[in-house]
């Protein structure tokens, strides 16, 4: 009876090692998991948001540009592209802060559209960019709505939303 139990000694001792093991295994995977959405977490306190919208104030095209999340925007590109063809360079954009883009050039016809690209870094140096489509055709006569966003680098692509945040951002023109 010893030796049948001897003989089953080692069989015993290997599950109960690969039991372990598959449990530090699966622990260390949850563990990283964890980490990276603490990173996640703490990094979307610092990472800047920024919501177009195109406005129609009596005629008079402008873009209201304003940075929703709660850091800062740097080394903004904005390119309008469409009936016209405009370009815009900001520096730097604060949170909660806004600007309007006066569009000279940009007329509200039925029919026409335009895609607004926004290319901006955050506080680490990450590039975001969002690209916006409109139909010039206001709904209230204030404030055209997008029919298509797209963000990279900053969001998921969901239509004419911003979603999850994402690591890896794409230049301005992709």
């Amino acid at each position: 009876m010893f030796h049948e139990l001897a003989a089953i000694g080692p069989a015993l001792s290997a599950i109960a090692t690969t039991t372990l093991a598959l449990f530090t295994f699966f622990t260390v995977r949850a563990s990283r998991a964890m980490a990276r959405e603490m990173l996640e977490s703490r990094l979307a306190q610092f990472r800047p948001l920024l919501y177009p919208v195109l406005k129609n104030d009596s005629g008079k095209a402008a873009v209201n540009l304003r940075n929703v999340g709660p850091g800062p925007a740097m080394d903004i590109d904005i390119v309008l592209t469409g009936n016209f063809d405009q370009m815009f360079h900001i520096p730097f954009l604060a949170a909660g802060e806004k600007i309007d883009l006066p569009l000279p050039g940009l007329e509200f016809k039925e029919g026409g559209r335009v895609k607004l690209r926004i290319s901006y870094k955050d506080i680490f140096t990450n590039q975001v960019c969002v690209r916006t489509w409109y139909n010039l055709t206001p709904v209230d006569n204030d404030y055209i709505i997008p029919y298509e966003t797209k963000m990279d680098g900053g969001a998921v692509y969901v239509r004419g939303f911003f979603s999850r945040l994402k690591k890896n951002g794409t230049a301005l023109g992709k």
